[in-house]
């Protein structure tokens, strides 16, 4: 039941179907539920050399403590998902690998190409929006390391994934 109705947060997957998400569940320090989902093997997927930058737009919110958005924010949240992912995928200009939830804070993962690609395609993406609360954090990471990290704390102990 609990793991269903933490599944049931992201909704219909929005990435292509050879693009396959998994999703894992598990309990932060304090006791917070935490979400994670990725795409269950980027490097079948998606050639990584192409993108070498890691860029994490992270969004930090009022969550009354149970850890996990309303769903006026999570709305919002989809809505700046589905947008990102309209521009920046179909150009080729980065990859949405993976989202975590929990604590008061969603962090998507992208790998770009280009940081300053990354960006206009952002600006292009949000352009007519309200403002989203999100900030950006960009490193070079051609090892997909930050990635690799995240699976394996998805799939370590306590975690329980799905796909």
């Amino acid at each position: 039941m609990f793991l269903r109705k933490l599944l049931s947060w992201f909704g219909e997957s929005r990435s292509p179907p050879e693009r396959p998400w998994t999703v894992a569940t598990g309990l932060l320090a304090e006791g917070k539920p935490l979400l994670i989902r990725y795409l269950s093997d980027a490097g079948a997927t998606v050639t990584c050399s192409n993108f070498p930058h890691l860029i994490v737009v992270r969004w930090q919110f009022d969550h009354g403590g149970s850890g996990l958005p309303d769903s006026g924010i999570r709305e919002r949240m989809l809505r700046l998902e589905q947008l990102l992912e309209g521009v920046l995928e179909p150009r080729g200009l980065a990859v949405h690998t993976a989202t975590a939830t929990g604590g008061g804070v969603v962090e998507w993962q992208w790998y770009a190409g280009g940081v300053d690609a990354y960006m206009q395609g952002v600006n292009e993406a949000l352009s007519g929006e309200a403002v989203f609360p999100i900030e950006f954090v960009d490193q070079e990471d051609a090892g997909w390391t930050a990635y690799d990290s995240l699976v394996a704390t998805a799939a370590g102990d306590g975690a329980d994934a799905e796909s």
